[in-house]
C-alpha cells in the first residue's frame, strides 16, 4: 500500500510540471514581443531625431580658431 501511495506522489509530481500552453501564455508571449517592437521603435526613431538635430547644430556652428579662445597659445 504505501508502494501505491509513493507512486501517487511522483506520477501527481511529474504532471504539475508538464508545459501547459495556454490562450493566457500566448497573450502575454505577443503582448511582450509587440512592447518590444514598440520599444525598438522609439528608439531608432529618437536615435535619427537627434542624430538630425546634431547635425544641424554641427552645420550652423561657427568655427572659432584656438588662438581665439586661448591667446596663449
Amino acid at each position: 500500500m504505501s508502494q501505491n501511495r509513493g507512486l501517487r506522489l511522483i506520477v501527481m509530481a511529474t504532471t504539475s510540471r508538464q508545459p501547459k500552453v495556454e490562450g493566457t501564455e500566448l497573450t502575454r508571449i505577443v503582448v511582450a514581443i509587440l512592447l518590444g517592437l514598440g520599444c525598438f521603435a522609439a528608439v531608432v526613431a529618437g536615435g535619427s531625431f537627434v542624430g538630425q538635430s546634431l547635425s544641424a547644430l554641427l552645420q550652423n556652428m561657427e568655427v572659432t580658431p584656438p588662438e581665439a579662445i586661448n591667446p596663449l597659445r
